[in-house]
């Protein structure tokens, strides 16, 4: 999985523009 994705493309965002760290 990536690593670091924005916001706006992950699925799980409960935000916009948020870096995002995979838990697992």
């Amino acid at each position: 999985m990536a690593s670091k994705v924005s916001g706006d493309e992950s699925p799980e965002s409960p935000k916009k523009n948020y870096t995002f760290t995979p838990f697992e």
